[in-house]
């Protein structure tokens, strides 16, 4: 029973670390899209406008799709490649050369590596 206990509360801890990383990737969005003067391709690239709303209204709200399994891989994407952002590195580069050249990739595991300056050269940036 605490063997059981232990993982809910593991598995909370993560999806809460999930969720924030989703709603900071959310603002970097929002940022980066309205300095450039660009509408989000999906609406829930930006954050919701009132996050202390509990789906009260009778408005039909578009829901967010699974954030582990969309939100975050899509909008890493949509930041690394409309943006030259990433995510995990918390940095916002020059252009792809440039990120393909500094970041060591598109994962948080490929940063969460020991790199000891050896960066992922074959990651493919194509469009």
């Amino acid at each position: 029973m605490l063997q059981q206990f232990r993982q809910n509360k593991s598995q909370e801890a993560e999806m809460k670390h999930l969720l924030s990383t989703v709603r900071k990737c959310q603002n970097v969005c929002r940022q980066m899209d309205e300095k450039c003067g660009i509408v989000p391709p999906q609406p829930w690239y930006w954050p919701p406008q009132n996050p202390h709303n509990d789906h009260d209204s009778d408005e039909e709200e578009e829901e967010e799709p699974d954030p582990e399994r969309t939100i975050l891989p899509e909008l890493d994407a949509y930041l690394r490649y409309r943006h030259s952002y990433c995510v995990w590195c918390g940095v916002k580069y020059s252009n792809r050369e440039d990120m393909i050249t500094h970041c060591p990739g598109d994962t948080q595991d490929a940063h969460n590596q020991d790199h000891t300056g050896d960066f992922a050269d074959d990651t493919d940036f194509a469009d």
